[in-house]
């Protein structure tokens, strides 16, 4: 069997991801006032729509192939470096046959998904990339490479943005979200170089081709659905809107990259883990660790939408109001957190037809949700509305998950209570906009009481999580 690193830490992978994603991510952060500058409100609804279109079309080219490489892992009669040299072929055949198809389809017709075929052609080349990038970094969060991940992640972002500032500038004066596009390209093409250099490339195998289709084939319903769960907003606000109001929902979700970027570090340090635990039987452990880790990502969370006013301060003016867009996707990262437990417990069990069924019947109630609340509540409804269904997508996934494994590895009344939090700091922020102090006073209370905490449980926190 294929075994992650002896003596795995969560401690010392949760502070390498950490380090990593937070110092990477914050370049990006700390130049959004740039971009919002640079680019229009309706430019930056392009790119977003640009972005949710390649969002959708990344789940289907990916072919569920991306958790196989962790079941491949754990497969006693599987070379996981060979079948995930392997499994890169088959996106690449995918985007390959949709480019033939879609630009065939737009002979006719010159506009695809808002966009035309300039940027569709562009965009099924930054999706090829993209799910290159996702499939072979999977290998070094598996590995526990933390340093080598960090680097991937840091070339990545630094090219992306040098790219779009400098063709900004020079290239694209006019439609500045092509510099977004083919910058982001470039850093991903530049990326995929750097994989190759440094976990080489082992060839093709048929056998473990036909065994990634098997695998993957049943998640490619569930990797649609779950994309289009996470993007219906987006498109009906498209639908419903022009691409100015589209743009500053685009801000919000790139502002919202903070919290995801958080729930991401949680989750590629976590999962090794979970398996390891869960290969073992530790149950109790499990479930201790995890109340502790959904309280302590609660706590940031809520410490990060006390103070999003005073961060959406330094963008363009014009993108203000995507303030409150923020504070229900901030929430939602913490739902999505949640949701990794029984998703992951049914990847154990490599029960795929259940998250498969799950999902479908979490996205159909998504649509109908989002829908309606755009038509009671307008675009800020959307986001709302995703809230409720994401809080749905985890009772479905836990009612599915409970069916393999009737353990508890996490608490439902502490999930309920830290959510009810959440909502109540929410309603905080929005009701107290403009009083800066309070909301400064209430970020430090509960900065103090958690560090207080933190301090005289340190032994009991490092013993759980670096035990591990």
């Amino acid at each position: 069997m294929n075994k992650t690193k002896k003596g795995y830490s969560v401690l010392k992978a949760i502070s390498w991801y950490a380090v990593g994603n937070v110092f990477v991510k914050s370049i990006s952060f700390f130049v959004l006032p740039l971009f919002s500058n640079l680019m229009s409100t309706a430019d930056y609804g392009v790119y977003t729509i640009f972005t949710s279109n390649a969002a959708l079309i990344d789940s289907i080219i990916i072919f569920g192939l991306a958790p196989t490489i962790r079941m491949a892992k754990y497969d006693n009669d599987t070379d996981y470096e060979l079948y995930t040299s392997t499994i890169v072929v088959i996106p690449i055949l995918l985007v390959l046959l949709l480019a033939l198809v879609s630009n065939v389809y737009m002979l006719f017709n010159p506009v695809l998904m808002s966009l035309n075929r300039t940027v569709w052609n562009w965009m099924l080349f930054y999706c090829a990339t993209n799910v290159i990038c996702i499939i072979l970094s999977n290998r070094f969060v598996l590995d526990g490479r933390y340093k080598a991940y960090f680097i991937y992640l840091l070339i990545n972002t630094l090219i992306a943005i040098g790219s779009f500032l400098l063709l900004a500038k020079f290239v694209f004066l006019e439609n500045t979200y092509m510099a977004r596009i083919v910058g982001q390209s470039a850093g991903n093409f530049l990326s995929i170089l750097f994989f190759v250099c440094t976990i080489g490339y082992k060839g093709i195998s048929p056998g473990y081709l036909k065994k990634g289709v098997v695998w993957g084939a049943p998640l490619v319903i569930h990797s649609f659905m779950i994309s289009l769960f996470g993007q219906m907003d987006t498109q009906l606000i498209n639908v419903f809107s022009e691409f100015s109001e589209l743009g500053v929902y685009g801000m919000a979700t790139t502002l919202g990259l903070v919290p995801a970027t958080l729930e991401a570090t949680f989750e590629s340090a976590w999962s090794p883990w979970f398996f390891n635990k869960m290969n073992v039987g530790d149950t109790e452990k499990i479930r201790e660790t995890n109340n502790t880790y959904f309280t302590i990502f609660a706590v940031i969370l809520g410490e990060f939408m006390l103070i999003l006013p005073e961060l959406v301060r330094f963008l363009n003016r014009s993108y203000w109001d995507c303030v409150f867009y923020l504070l229900p996707i901030t929430i939602n990262s913490f739902i999505e957190l949640i949701y990794l437990v029984p998703l992951n417990i049914q990847y154990y069990y490599k029960n795929t037809k259940n998250i498969m069924f799950a999902t479908v019947i979490a996205t159909l109630l998504d649509a109908l949700m989002v829908v309606l609340f755009i038509q009671l509540y307008g675009f800020y409804g959307a986001v709302y509305a995703k809230t409720i269904s994401k809080i749905a997508l985890v009772a479905i996934h836990d009612y599915s998950a409970k069916k393999l494994d009737q353990n508890n590895y996490f608490s439902s009344k502490l999930f309920v209570l830290l959510l009810l939090i959440l909502f109540a700091i929410d309603a905080i922020v929005v009701l107290f906009t403009d009083f800066a102090a309070l909301r400064l006073f209430l970020f430090a209370a509960i900065g103090i009481v958690a560090l207080t905490f933190t301090i005289r449980k340190r032994k009991e926190l490092l013993q759980m999580f670096n035990g591990g």
